[in-house]
């Protein structure tokens, strides 16, 4: 079995507590990765 992140243990340890489905644990837990990205990137900047 994969080593799973702590970051993404405690969210599913978190989704659990506050008894939210099985579906959408995996849900929130498949889209995870594509929350984080680079600090920064994109959008306008203001001078």
């Amino acid at each position: 079995m994969a080593q799973i992140s702590p970051l993404r243990q405690r969210m599913i340890e978190d989704l659990t507590i506050r008894n939210f489905s099985p579906k959408t644990q995996r849900s929130y837990a498949a889209f995870g990765p594509h929350l984080g990205g680079p600090i920064g990137s994109g959008g306008s900047t203001r001078s």
